[in-house]
């Protein structure tokens, strides 16, 4: 484990890193740098000239992990939470200070399959990290209206030509996110690890994911193909 690993463990544990829940945040980092779910040694990520976008970013965990994974040029992270956004920011903060290498931009939206739409996202309290579109975060979770975004309108925004690693946990949203890439932009993107959750709930099923991607070149392959739900699929070319 790294410099940075042993220190973000030491402040998951302290309020003030900027979390809404700890609780949630240590079983992130658990999952992320513990367990290295996004670790997938097929990947061919460039160590000093890389982009990584981390859609669906919470509050930065996986941001910090490719930091110090790949020492990557730049980091997109996208977050819908108004909530949570905040806390992102202030944490990315921290992080450019200890990776200067790494220019962190955070960026508050719903990436989609549409741009510039508004919907509903429910912000659940006590379990940040399941904050979802979908509607089945009624049950116990806070309505707040957010806009839209697409990966491709991003890549035009901000002049993106090549995305070493796109990352998506989005709590059952996957689908609509991949469908948001135009089909040029595809070539553009060389490795993709996607969280494919809310299954039971009605969200696709992984297969669907796996056959996009592989419509497109990519080769895939999942974490663990014991797990019938919140897998990871992994694409790459």
């Amino acid at each position: 484990m790294g410099g940075l690993g042993l220190w973000l463990k030491n402040r998951l544990r302290d309020p003030s890193l900027g979390a809404p829940d700890i609780r949630t945040l240590d079983a992130i980092w658990t999952e992320v740098f513990e367990q290295r779910t996004y670790d997938c040694p097929r990947f061919d990520v460039r160590s000093r000239d890389a982009v990584v976008l981390d859609v669906g970013a919470h509050v930065g965990v996986f941001s910090a992990w490719v930091a110090e994974r790949y020492r990557p040029r730049a980091v997109f992270a996208f977050e819908a939470s108004p909530v949570t956004y905040g806390y992102l920011v202030r944490n990315l903060l921290r992080l450019s200070r200890t990776h200067p290498v790494t220019s962190f931009l955070p960026l508050q939206g719903a990436v989609s399959e549409r741009a510039d739409q508004i919907v509903t996202l429910y912000h659940q309290p006590g379990r940040t990290a399941t904050s979802t579109v979908r509607a089945e975060g009624q049950r116990g979770g806070e309505p707040r209206l957010v806009r839209t975004t697409t990966v491709s309108q991003q890549l035009l925004v901000h002049r993106i030509d090549q995305v070493d690693l796109l990352k998506i946990d989005v709590e059952g949203h996957f689908l609509e996110v991949l469908r948001g890439i135009d089909e040029p932009d595809f070539a553009k993107i060389r490795n993709l690890a996607i969280e494919c959750d809310w299954m039971s709930e009605g969200a696709p099923e992984r297969g669907a994911v796996e056959g996009l991607l592989r419509d497109r070149g990519y080769k895939t392959e999942v974490d663990d193909p014991r797990k019938r739900n919140n897998v990871i699929v992994y694409a790459y070319r």
